[in-house]
């Protein structure tokens, strides 16, 4: 399953062969979104991306608030703390724990809907196409006597591969977009979760060096609003934790009687 803007431009770029037979939409779609995450392609662009941005802000602050609250659950429900159903929290949501730490991983360009034109074209469209194509495109001799496959490897070249570049455009534009105003209504708590700084990682398979060092910068500049958040789920810390949440409780306390 794909589920941020760079996997998928990665995934088109190296023609990987890890192809899945399922959009996630088909996940995130199953069941009514929750009003938080409804935002529609048909809405104007003004709106949509300030829609795109208040939903971003609300999933940043959950993340947040979920370290602190971490362990007043006996086992964690993401799907009753972020609204979800369960196909949802398969294709939205990510949970690594062990005794000492929780990452908590929030796909968030799953919910932005040029990323899910993007990532259906791919599946429903572009894929189908690479499984007779793709020894054709690769050059590797396996296709030379394979009419379909030459036949499907020229759809590819002139009108699906264009049509997958504009989509994955659109979906960059939408997403930086939508950073921008993040960075424009300063919230830091996107800031500090936001995995921008990942994107440039490719998986060591063929191409070449020069080729994967190509892949590699461009992936650095695709745009991703997935978030990540990692905390401590040692006694102490969740112990400093509550201390310094009691502080603030009882200075906020103080002000309230002040005025």
């Amino acid at each position: 399953m794909i589920r941020t803007l760079p996997e998928l431009a990665r995934a088109w770029w190296l023609l990987e062969e890890d192809w899945p037979d399922r959009s996630v939409r088909t996940y995130l779609h199953a069941r009514p979104l929750a009003p938080v995450y409804r935002v529609l392609s048909r809405w104007d662009e003004e709106k949509r991306i300030n829609a795109l941005a208040r939903m971003v802000m609300t999933v940043s602050d959950r993340l947040q608030r979920l370290a602190r609250v971490w362990k007043e659950w006996e086992e964690f429900d993401p799907g009753a703390f972020f609204d979800l159903y369960p196909e949802q929290v398969e294709a939205l949501v990510s949970i690594r724990s062990s005794h000492h730490r929780v990452v908590v991983t929030f796909f968030t360009d799953v919910l932005i809907p040029a990323f899910q034109d993007a990532e259906s074209f791919w599946v429903e469209e572009v894929v189908p196409a690479l499984h007779v194509a793709q020894p054709v495109l690769l050059g590797n001799g396996r296709g030379n006597d394979d009419p379909a496959g030459e036949t499907w490897a020229r759809l590819v070249a002139h009108e699906l591969g264009p049509e997958m570049e504009r989509r994955l455009y659109r979906a960059a534009r939408e997403i930086q977009a939508v950073r921008d105003r993040l960075y424009e209504w300063g919230c830091v708590s996107f800031l500090v979760t936001n995995t921008s700084g990942m994107n440039g990682r490719t998986r060591g398979q063929g191409g070449g060096a020069r080729h994967r060092t190509y892949i590699r910068e461009r992936l650095a500049l695709v745009p991703t609003l997935t978030m990540t958040l990692s905390f401590s789920t040692h006694a102490h810390a969740q112990q400093a934790r509550l201390r310094a949440l009691r502080r603030w409780l009882k200075r906020d306390w103080h002000r309230s009687r002040a005025r």
